[in-house]
């Protein structure tokens, strides 16, 4: 496997209906391929791009393999050069109903290497009414991912083996069969002392084990089963399985949402083969469904336990989940997802157990003690409450529709609490809905609810309270003033991820609604290892108007850093749209290869270092960047110091921005990032400062927290160019944003440009400018602070405190006046400002986490010495 998670490019082709089938599939006189009826499978080398599979996150092109019977159908990359791996899985649709295909990447490790694929070949086309078979055929290749984390000296050896993947798709059944058969062709014993699994599946599923259910975030371990019979993927509409057949599932990890799991040690003499063996199944979106798909393929002595959920006069509710556990409740046996007429099965082994059925929007049945016996257990029936609504409504202040982020909240009744292996949304736990026209019909669990419209830092933040009763409809409204005047600056996330990150939730539609709804109007996407753009998704929501998107990515390295590179252009035929190569070069190597991808008006992009302190991922770190003396004792081939950007606010915690600043409860970071940064301004080393959400998931992580603001002359995303963001971040024309509208000036100019003191008093003095705005629900502001460059440690010192305690909490400006910052003594140098606030969760909900507002401002640099440019404060 030549990447750790390479993902093929998004296709928009049309899937076949049934009226293009063939009972043994064959080619069309369009020169595609039939898919095949019952009584058979097919399998077949892909020539029309309208064979592809479709879905929300979907992969394959031309020159790939399709493999398809009745009731579901797998793409198999070609070796171009991915390895053979599935790129895409869905059921059969009816004509007219859309792909659902969001299949992610599962990969094998041997030994910390990986299977390559040097060609594939059809053993079987299916058209005797056999399974059909396609075998990938390759060697024992190096992973980079894995090689990177070894030293040079301990690199995983190679296997010299030859290596097959067969994948068998019987006909009328849900489950492909995959042998993944290693063959020996060493002189010696091939002991495979470290096969691992990893299953990369998000894209808006989430991770079930056998037994663990949905709590598989390993803080306790000992609530995770080690010894699986299956791994699902679970969505609403498709989920996955690998069951495997070989030996016993352990999970021993989920690395950033990626489920690692191991299995015994082979050992395979010379000449000889040894194979492991795995079903893929193709659910409805639940667990119940693979469970059926599993029995059709292996001997698990399981049982059918069936019945139907209805409400208390009787009617079917459809899409109720229903789950099954021990007689604990504990250990989570199968979760399944009610039919149109409430029905429901799953497969169980013989025992007692006990079951319970769950809706969003109604009172759920009580936990029903069972025995099942070897025959199975049918007519298991379950009672579900009457069905409660809210219909909400955003408009802005003239009542038209407007993009909104809309977050209901309990105030009474709240849910049950069930066990956290259910999957179920905790008693209390918000539901976060983002509406690209500001109207949203939400299924709530009956109760009196806290609704809260909001479109970000911009926007007032009205709130009402909504009693949902059983059985009723309810309505929710309000109108959203603009409250902050930005005229002339734009807001920009640059640090997003979506469903091309393996260990990000969101699919692209949730995560433009989610710019739209919470007022981020330059979305940058910057996903791992892959060039991704939500401007198809924005278009296809009718949200352009809202957003100018750019497409990016975030170069991952396995330990010397996070860098991002926007604007770029995928390339859809190219390996990962056109990410980069890192492996087995140094940074300033692979930035320069970046600034080679020049953009459609002839500039390189910006390359922006990532959270340069976060653990695991800091670039400082790595090198060991000492910013008193400006060195990088170790790894120091890596280091750099012409970046456009540095992100020196990533998310949540600020401490990591400004250590603890006498706040005694605080952990203070070895090297807070403001120090990092003022090290290179002091030095006149012209880096903007940027602040990003890096959200992963919307719901939980908000995008746009913090967010930039950049000067443009507009606050209008439709007139919004990439050329404009590109030369405004260069610029340092940014101001950044955790809630408070921050900026500063002086005569001459305001933030990113240079002005000169004024020397009319004798001693230089700079007449700065400081405005402070913020909607009045962010509560009190605490203080403005101004800081000037200097020699000491730490790069800068807080040169003015302005009190803001006393400014009244009103929507708009907190603080607008004029300060004098004596320069002294007369050198050049820099200002920037930052301002806080206070209070127990002042953002919320537009920030769930309890974050205190808070800002900072890029510098104005000060020329008080006289000669031409700005003369560092200190030398390197």
């Amino acid at each position: 496997m030549r990447r750790l998670f390479a993902i093929a490019a998004l296709c928009l082709a049309c899937h076949r209906s049934p009226a293009e089938q063939q009972p043994d599939g064959g080619i069309l006189p369009d020169g595609g391929h039939a898919l095949p009826g019952p009584g058979f499978a097919a399998a077949w080398k892909i020539e029309d791009p309208n064979d592809l599979i479709t879905g929300p996150s979907t992969g394959g092109r031309k020159g790939d393999w399709e493999i398809a019977n009745s009731r579901v159908r797998f793409v198999v990359e070609d070796a171009r050069p991915s390895d053979g791996s599935i790129a895409a899985a869905d059921r059969q649709r009816d004509a007219g109903l859309p792909g659902e295909s969001r299949w992610g990447e599962v990969w094998i490790g041997l030994n910390f290497r990986a299977a390559e694929c040097t060609g594939i070949t059809v053993v079987n086309d299916g058209r005797d009414g056999e399974p059909a078979v396609l075998r990938a055929t390759g060697h024992g290749a190096e992973s980079p991912f894995m090689a990177s984390i070894f030293a040079v000296s301990a690199q995983p050896a190679p296997l010299h083996a030859t290596i097959y993947r067969e994948y068998s798709l019987a006909p009328d059944t849900d489950a492909m069969l995959v042998n993944l058969t290693i063959q020996n062709d060493g002189d010696s014993t091939l002991d495979i002392t470290a096969p691992y699994i990893g299953m990369a599946m998000n894209r808006g599923l989430r991770h079930w084990v056998d037994k663990s259910g949905f709590d598989v975030d390993f803080s306790d371990l000992a609530r995770v089963n080690t010894s699986a019979q299956f791994y699902a993927a679970v969505g609403e509409k498709i989920s996955y399985s690998v069951l495997e057949l070989h030996a016993s599932f352990s999970p021993i990890l989920n690395f950033a949402h990626v489920l690692i799991g191991q299995y015994p040690q082979i050992h395979i003499p010379a000449g000889q083969s040894d194979t492991f063996r795995f079903a893929i199944g193709v659910g409805t979106g639940d667990v119940g469904s693979l469970q059926a798909a599993h029995a059709e393929v292996a001997s698990i002595g399981d049982s059918l336990l069936s019945g139907t959920v209805a409400d208390a006069a009787g009617n079917p509710v459809a899409g109720a989940r229903v789950h099954v556990t021990d007689t604990t409740g504990l250990s989570v046996v199968s979760f399944v997802r009610t039919a149109a007429d409430g029905s429901w099965s799953a497969r169980v082994l013989p025992g007692s157990y006990s079951v319970r059925a769950v809706a969003d929007d109604r009172t759920g049945s009580a936990a029903q003690a069972i025995t099942v016996p070897s025959t199975g257990l049918l007519g298991v029936n379950l009672t579900l409450g009457g069905q409660s609504v809210i219909n909400a409504t955003a408009t802005d202040k003239d009542g038209h529709p407007i993009p909104a982020k809309i977050v209901l909240e309990p105030v009474s009744t709240p849910r049950p609490t069930l066990p956290a292996a259910m999957g179920e949304m905790w008693d209390k736990q918000p539901i976060v809905v983002f509406s690209a026209d500001g109207k949203a019909t939400v299924p709530v669990y009956p109760g009196t609810w806290h609704v809260t419209f909001s479109r970000g830092f911009e926007y007032d933040r009205p709130a009402v309270d909504v009693a949902a009763l059983p059985g009723g409809n309810a309505s929710a409204s309000a109108r959203l003033r603009r409250v902050i005047d930005t005229s002339g600056w734009i807001s920009g996330d640059f640090h997003v991820h979506a469903q091309y990150s393996p260990d990000a939730d969101d699919l692209l539609p949730l995560k433009v609604r989610a710019f739209a709804g919470e007022g981020v109007e330059v979305p940058v996407s910057t996903e791992h290892e892959f060039i991704g753009d939500f401007g198809p998704a924005a278009a296809a929501q009718g949200l352009t108007p809202f957003m100018h998107t750019i497409a990016g990515t975030e170069l991952t390295t396995s330990g010397s850093g996070h860098f991002n590179i926007f604007p770029l252009t995928p390339i859809a035929t190219a390996l990962n749209a056109g990410g980069f190569n890192w492996y087995n070069k140094t940074i300033p190597d692979v930035i320069a290869e970046a600034r080679t991808r020049l953009t459609a008006t002839g500039e390189a992009p910006i390359v922006q270092m990532n959270h340069p302190r976060t653990v695991g991922m800091a670039y400082l770190d790595w090198i060991h960047f000492d910013p008193n003396n400006f060195i990088a004792p170790v790894n120091g081939s890596d280091f750099m110091t012409t970046w456009d950007a540095m992100e020196v606010w990533n998310g949540v915690p600020l401490a990591n921005f400004e250590g603890c600043l006498g706040d005694t409860s605080c952990t203070a970071p070895s090297h807070p990032t403001a120090f990092d940064w003022f090290s290179f301004l002091d030095r006149a080393k012209f880096v903007t400062g940027t602040g990003n959400s890096d959200s992963h998931n919307a719901s939980l992580r908000e995008v746009g927290y913090p967010r930039n603001y950049l000067q443009i002359g507009t606050d209008d995303p439709s007139q919004v160019t990439d050329a404009q963001i590109t030369a405004a971040l260069r610029a340092s024309k940014v101001t950044i944003s955790g809630g408070p509208f921050l900026t500063i000036s002086a005569p001459g100019g305001g933030i990113g440009d240079t002005v000169q003191p004024d020397f009319s008093t004798g001693s230089p003095v700079v007449h700065l400018t400081v405005r402070v705005q913020a909607p009045a629900w962010m509560g009190a502001l605490q203080r403005a602070d101004i800081w000037m460059g200097d020699t000491s440690a730490q790069g800068a010192h807080i040169v003015k405190p302005i009190d803001l305690t006393g400014a009244p909490v009103v929507d708009g400006l907190r603080f607008g006046g004029s300060v004098d910052i004596p320069i002294s003594p007369a050198v050049d140098t820099w200002l920037i400002a930052t301002v806080r606030g206070g209070g127990s969760h002042a953002l919320w909900p537009v920030v769930q986490l309890d974050v205190p507002p808070y800002a900072i401002t890029n510098p104005i640099w000060i020329d008080a010495d006289g000669k031409p440019g700005i003369t560092p404060l200190r030398l390197p």
